[in-house]
């Protein structure tokens, strides 16, 4: 098995800086965080997590691990483990990523206007367990506690390759994350509907979802529009379910669900332009270029050929340069 320890800024959730949750280092507050992009190292994104180390250049994988070739960009099956200092003298293992792929030069993805995730590492959400605040008790102590080089010190990468790391703290750090006495920070929107669905008001769900789903609350709003079709299946129950899980960054699921739509009630507009605005997203390419015929459909004018295969060209580079990253 192959590990690469990790050290970042501590959080409690790692989900976005909030004003309950933000980033510390070594027990003080981080005054600048427009770089702390580890603060997204645990969030669901359409079913993949992913993870940020500063590491003051590339991450040379040849160098570290004897299967590799020269020059090897990407590399999977890794343990990534995340400690952060909670210390001047001490580190925390905070969560990892099982089965992670980690990639040698950092990831650009771009998302929205002026957004973007920059990541090292990427894993499927099932595969991402971080550690609840109260049983990080895990501790790391840095090398002038200890030998030197014996432990990660203040390096942000180690990878654990001397006799003690492989014969010594490898087979505790296994241990420990196969204990089941830990609690974990849900992660997955299957986790975070099921921790939300025994705290539910009692009411009338549509209504309740709509106004979850208003206030920008997707998980609650999702979790009341469950209800809502565990008791009768409705158009606007799922509806609302497909665009709370949009909102939550579910999108494939999100996706599932208006076509599922659409084949129980037939296409419509609505549900056409929310599928391609959600298939364009995603990169899937099949998807999108059905999506955008049928969009088209809807509007007066006949579809443009040139339009059409402009769009389709910007949809093929942007799958060549970025489709692997995101779930489909």
């Amino acid at each position: 098995m192959n590990f690469i320890f990790c050290n970042i800024n501590e959080m409690d959730n790692y989900q976005g800086i909030t004003l309950d949750d933000q980033p510390k280092h070594e027990g003080n507050l981080v005054k600048d965080t427009s770089d702390v992009f580890e603060k997204d190292n645990f969030l669901d994104f359409n079913g993949r997590c992913y993870g940020y180390v500063r590491t003051g250049g590339e991450i040379h994988l040849d160098q570290h691990f004897k299967s590799v070739s020269e020059g090897t960009k990407s590399m999977g099956g890794i343990t990534v483990v995340f400690c952060a200092a909670i210390n001047e003298e001490e580190l925390t293992i905070v969560g990892w990523y099982e089965n992670a792929t980690v990639f040698k030069e950092m990831v650009t993805l771009p998302l929205y206007d002026d957004e973007y995730l920059y990541f090292n590492f990427m894993a499927d959400d099932k595969d991402c367990h971080l550690v609840s605040k109260e049983d990080r008790d895990f501790i790391i102590k840095r090398p002038r506690l200890t030998r030197q080089g014996k432990t990660m010190g203040k390096s942000n990468l180690w990878y654990a390759k001397s006799a003690y790391g492989r014969g010594e703290f490898i087979p505790r750090v296994i241990d420990e994350i196969q204990r089941d006495d830990l609690n974990f920070v849900p992660i997955s929107l299957e986790d975070k509907i099921k921790q939300i669905s025994s705290t539910l008001e009692d009411g009338n769900n549509l209504s309740l979802g709509h106004e979850a789903y208003d206030e920008e609350k997707d998980f609650l709003a999702a979790a009341y529009f469950t209800r809502a079709l565990e008791k009768e299946e409705t158009y606007e129950a799922y509806l609302g379910l497909a665009k709370s899980y949009q909102g939550a960054l579910a999108y494939t699921k999100a996706l599932e669900i208006l076509e599922k739509m659409m084949s129980l009630y037939g296409e419509d507009e609505e549900l056409i332009n929310e599928a391609f605005s959600i298939s364009d997203f995603i990169l899937d390419y099949e998807r999108a270029s059905l999506y955008y015929k049928k969009q088209k459909s809807y509007e007066e004018e006949e579809m443009v050929q040139e339009e059409y295969y402009a769009y389709i060209n910007e949809l093929e580079d942007l799958v060549k340069s970025f489709g692997a990253y995101i779930k489909k």
